[in-house]
């Protein structure tokens, strides 16, 4: 949540005047960006004090009480990376407009207001109902902890995907062809979902999902097994020009099928070893004598 530095002029700890104001942020370091000509900056980044008094007089504005300071709550907020708290604050601030206009306006309405107000990120109606159920018997002054507690470091909290629904979904990927298009197979999915009784998350949450599998297990799905090893088999490259002829050799054997001796009439199945020259990839055995042999036929 980002506001504006007539926002903070006459807060706790901060300068009255919108010069002051400028050579504070300045002598902070805070983040600003310009929206237009309106200087503005996120409200994580203003003293604990500050920051309180702020959202104290939000919700005094909005007709909401304000309720007991958990100042444990906050104090875990303030802990948070800046980019948490700062979503964790617009959140906060989205939901006390909720509130505060109740059941007076239908949900298209709602969208169409808490758009104009804090863009469109994040904001339809199973987003906003979410957040209305996180803050239920919170007092307004800590939504945001309450909000926060919703996510960790590593981020939002998986959303649950049926196994029979994701099996279902790759088998379609599979059937249909390499080419077949992911969000076809998500509508396929989600049309027999409901008979199911499969739980099948929107299409954004599921296409994450499948970029994040490895490169090997998308190949599986997409073409089976026996071409996806192939397609990912890498062959072995050799650098002959390093070497010279007859410096490496290669030996590869084979053993006939038929029996001889070598005159003790003992039978034998003789193995035959060719020689590869490693460096021009050409065999040695025509170019050598042919070496007579003594062994005799058996039968």
């Amino acid at each position: 949540m980002r506001f504006s530095v007539a926002c903070a002029i006459a807060l706790p700890g901060l300068p009255t005047r919108k010069m002051g104001i400028h050579k504070w942020l300045q002598a902070h370091s805070v983040c600003c960006t310009y929206e237009g000509k309106r200087l503005t900056f996120a409200l994580s980044d203003l003293p604990e004090p500050a920051r309180r008094a702020y959202v104290e007089r939000q919700i005094e504005t909005s007709g909401l009480p304000s309720g007991d300071y958990d100042d444990a709550a906050h104090a875990e907020l303030v802990a948070m990376p800046a980019k948490m708290r700062v979503e964790a604050e617009r959140k906060a601030e989205v939901t006390r407009v909720l509130l505060t206009v109740g059941k007076a306006l239908p949900w298209s309405q709602k969208l169409a207001l808490v758009k104009a107000r804090f863009g469109s990120k994040g904001v339809s109606q199973p987003s906003l109902s979410r957040l209305s159920k996180a803050v239920e018997g919170v007092a307004p002054i800590n939504f945001a902890p309450a909000i926060l507690a919703e996510y960790r470091l590593q981020g939002a909290a998986s959303v649950t995907v049926s196994d029979a629904a994701w099996s279902f979904f790759v088998t379609t990927i599979r059937h249909a062809g390499e080419g077949f298009p992911l969000q076809q197979a998500w509508s396929d999915v989600r049309d027999v979902a409901p008979v199911k009784g499969w739980h099948w998350p929107s299409w954004p949450t599921v296409y994450r999902r499948w970029k994040a599998l490895p490169l090997s297990q998308q190949l599986h799905a997409r073409i089976g097994h026996v071409e996806a090893a192939r397609r990912l088999a890498q062959p072995a490259l050799r650098d002959k020009t390093t070497i010279l002829p007859l410096e490496w050799v290669s030996l590869d054997g084979q053993t006939k099928d038929f029996w001889a001796h070598n005159g003790d009439g003992k039978p034998r199945r003789y193995t035959f070893l060719p020689l590869v020259d490693c460096a021009t990839a050409s065999s040695l055995i025509g170019n050598l004598p042919r070496a007579r042999m003594p062994a005799q036929r058996c039968g």
